[in-house]
């Protein structure tokens, strides 16, 4: 892990090393991201958009620190990211609050990395 990434992770979410080398030891692409292009813009994006504490985001990270892989950027003509797509079904075609959507992500943060046509949206 880049050290800048692993100082910034330990810094916002208030991790000690042993969280961080029990995170990369389940998701071992942490190891090359960017603290400044990949791991700022998503955990800011899922804090923002879901209302989490830095309590529940820390909590949602150690659960599952894949979701720091999450695409959460907007895409090329305005499509929207996969982070915002899951959002939109979950509001839109589920009917879910936000307070609704950040209460289940942070019992099953698995449902905010899986795919709305392939696993979500019945068919």
């Amino acid at each position: 892990l880049k050290r800048h990434s692993l100082d910034y992770l330990r810094q916002r979410l208030q991790i000690r090393p042993s969280d961080v080398y029990k995170m990369m030891k389940t998701h071992t692409r942490l190891s090359t991201y960017d603290a400044a292009t990949k791991i700022l813009p998503t955990l800011d994006k899922l804090q923002r958009s879901l209302g989490l504490r830095n309590s529940e985001l820390r909590q949602l990270i150690l659960r599952m620190p894949s979701v720091i892989g999450m695409g959460t950027s907007e895409k090329e003509g305005g499509k929207l990211s996969a982070f915002d797509q899951r959002l939109d079904f979950f509001q839109n075609e589920a009917g879910m609050s936000m307070k609704e959507v950040k209460e289940a992500v942070l019992k099953q943060p698995s449902l905010i990395q899986y795919g709305v046509a392939s696993s979500l949206r019945p068919n």
